[in-house]
């Protein structure tokens, strides 16, 4: 296997590739997220956020115990050795390469691909993200790469390696890191245009690692800042002596082996490569759908789709997004005349009449009055009714008929849901003829979606608050700050038949009941006593107000809070508006940095104006503190 080394600083004067390419160096994403640094000079290729340069090592010393690096401007400069925030760009003999099987080495002329890393922030981190906490990412069979973790600012430390984990997914492979950012806290933007900042997790997508290669020399060198964190060495004495440092020991030890050195390409040219784009002859799209996507798009093509998803996990909500005058038949709670209607004998006539049931008199009505416009019946409760019942609600679902006499209406679609059996004690099984005869969507309410539907403005609401506010969420603020401390701990307790449970419809059925009596202790007959008591004893906490904060009235001892007391106290500076954000933003900051991302989402109760406001705060603190 190649060994990787530096370049020597005489190599950075003389090489004919620094000629044609310069001498300062991009810096990859990977590398910012592990603390190096990024300035905002750009390399000659553009001005591309991908292009922005970084300080790289060599392996010759100063002659004063420390070492020579290039920096964001390609000068030569000496530095210290324990710095964190210059990064490493490897060298190797090209005499290695050449040797190398030419499916593992691609490309043309002085740049060529040999093995693959860690390098860009990837497009689609929402979606990873959320398929990382289902558990529904594949683990790769290959290694990932290995870090250091000591923090950015830790000096004459050893080496603490972390070997992260390699996902793939739809045949691409990531890592997730958490950023240890030399930025002190600041935001700094990653190549995507989108700003990130210490102690965020960032999803970052493996990609071939180009190189810088003369034959005429025998040097090939990465073309990029790959990787950074690590100390050159522990403490400063190096003399020239490469293979006694830290630096060296990391490369030999893990850089060479994590760079997959051995990964295989299919032969072709880098140029038409990145020019050459497959045809897609469908036309098709292939973004990221969310579950609420996949219900519509099943809707609008007319086929039957089910929801599962536990109780009180908003399945008529999302119905109700699509359709907002949706008819909603919960089939557990009535009766087969309800349902299905009825059939009168006619004794005159000597016939039998069928009558349609209530509902279907009332969809149809719906759908002639908006011809062009789609309405939707949901069948609601379908696997907690009896089974006689249910038999009833497919033939409606999938033959579109009740009682086999009244057809549903043409721009009538059929959605139905229902409880998994381990879920519900009521809940029976799908037969599989019925199941393979629907689109199944399987929803999952977790905290930070509840939360980001629970901060959106409620104005029907308004005649039950405490308080005048259009901007009111439908959730009452001390549930939005209790549920956002407790988690999962609260949003849902385990049901056993004797006593109250905890679910999301609860909790909004808690929050009417508190907009209008302002008394936490009616919770219990909802949440159950446990939770109540753990509620009534967060809600009593003191915190600093809106007011307090404006006129500052507040000292050293009021900011000492524990983490519950931060969390009530964030949610109700929430509530600040548009003249005063500035003030109480830059307090939450000062309080504790890690708050100011759920403030943001709070305050911004999914208002576009709002959104637009905090976006330009970010952008100001990131031009004057992080060097973009």
């Amino acid at each position: 296997m190649s060994k990787l080394t530096l370049l020597e600083m005489d190599q950075v004067d003389s090489l004919d590739i620094f000629e044609k390419y310069g001498t300062r160096a991009a810096i990859s994403d990977f590398a910012i997220c592990l603390g190096g640094y990024v300035s905002d000079n750009y390399t000659n290729e553009g001005n591309h956020l991908k292009n922005r340069t970084g300080w790289y090592w060599t392996k010759t010393d100063d002659g004063s115990n420390d070492v020579r690096v290039v920096d964001d401007d390609g000068d030569k400069i000496w530095y210290d050795v324990y710095l964190r925030y210059v990064g490493c760009r490897p060298a190797l003999p090209f005499s290695e390469i050449s040797r190398i099987s030419s499916n593992r080495v691609r490309g043309i002329n002085d740049e060529i691909e040999y093995g693959e890393y860690p390098q860009s922030v990837a497009k689609n981190q929402r979606e990873l993200e959320r398929l990382f906490k289902k558990g529904k990412l594949s683990i790769s069979t290959l290694p990932g790469p290995t870090i250091d973790t000591q923090k950015y600012n830790v000096y004459n430390t050893d080496f603490k390696p972390e070997q992260l984990i390699r996902y793939e997914y739809n045949g691409e492979s990531f890592v997730r890191v958490k950023v240890n950012s030399s930025f002190d806290g600041d935001y700094f933007k990653l190549s995507d245009g989108n700003s990130y900042k210490d102690g965020d997790y960032v999803w970052i997508k493996y990609e071939p690692v180009k190189w810088l290669s003369s034959k005429k020399d025998n040097i090939a060198v990465c073309k990029n800042i790959i990787c950074a964190g690590v100390q050159f060495n522990q403490v400063s004495n190096y003399t020239g002596n490469f293979s006694l440092t830290n630096m060296y020991n990391y490369m030999d030890i893990y850089l060479t082996k994590d760079l997959n050195l051995n990964n295989t390409y299919k032969k072709t040219n880098l140029e038409n490569k990145e020019n050459y784009k497959i045809p897609n002859p469908y036309n098709f799209t292939f973004d990221m759908v969310s579950e609420e996507d996949i219900i519509k798009g099943s809707v609008e093509s007319g086929v039957a789709v089910f929801i599962h998803g536990k109780s009180g996990d908003g399945k008529s909500a999302r119905v109700r997004q699509i359709d907002p005058d949706c008819e909603i038949v919960s089939i557990g709670t009535l009766s087969p005349e309800l349902l299905i209607g009825m059939a009168l004998k006619n004794n005159d006539e000597k016939k039998v009449e069928y009558i349609a049931p209530p509902w279907y008199q009332r969809l149809v009505d719906k759908c002639e009055k908006e011809p062009n416009k789609i309405h939707i019946l949901f069948l609601d409760e379908l696997t907690n009714a009896s089974l006689n019942m249910q038999k009833y609600g497919y033939s409606i679902a999938l033959d579109r008929k009740v009682n086999d006499f009244f057809e549903l209406p043409k721009n009538c679609r059929v959605v139905a849901a229902g409880n998994e059996i381990n879920d519900s004690k009521a809940a029976s099984e799908i037969a599989e003829p019925l199941f393979n005869r629907f689109a199944h969507v399987y929803i999952e309410t977790t905290v930070e979606s509840w939360l980001n539907w629970a901060v959106t403005p409620a104005k029907d609401y308004k005649s039950l608050t405490y308080k005048e506010d259009e901007n009111l969420p439908k959730i009452h603020p001390s549930i939005l700050a209790f549920i956002s401390y407790k988690r999962e701990n609260a949003l849902r307790s385990e049901y056993n038949g004797e006593t109250p449970n905890a679910d999301p419809r609860k909790w909004e059925m808690a929050s009417k009941i508190l907009y209008k009596t302002k008394n936490p202790e009616m919770l219990r007959s909802l949440v159950g006593n446990e939770l109540t008591s753990d509620f009534v004893e967060f809600c009593s906490k003191k915190i600093i107000t809106i007011e307090d904060v404006i006129n500052n009235n507040y000292n050293e001892s009021n900011l000492e809070m524990d983490i519950s007391e931060k969390h009530a106290t964030v949610v109700g500076l929430s509530f600040v508006d548009e003249k005063n954000v500035k003030i109480i933003r830059n307090f939450v900051a000062n309080l504790d940095p890690e708050f100011l991302a759920l403030f943001d989402t709070l305050w911004c109760r999914d208002d576009e104006k709002r959104l637009e406001k905090i976006a330009e705060f970010r952008m100001s603190e990131s031009k004057k503190g992080a060097r973009i």
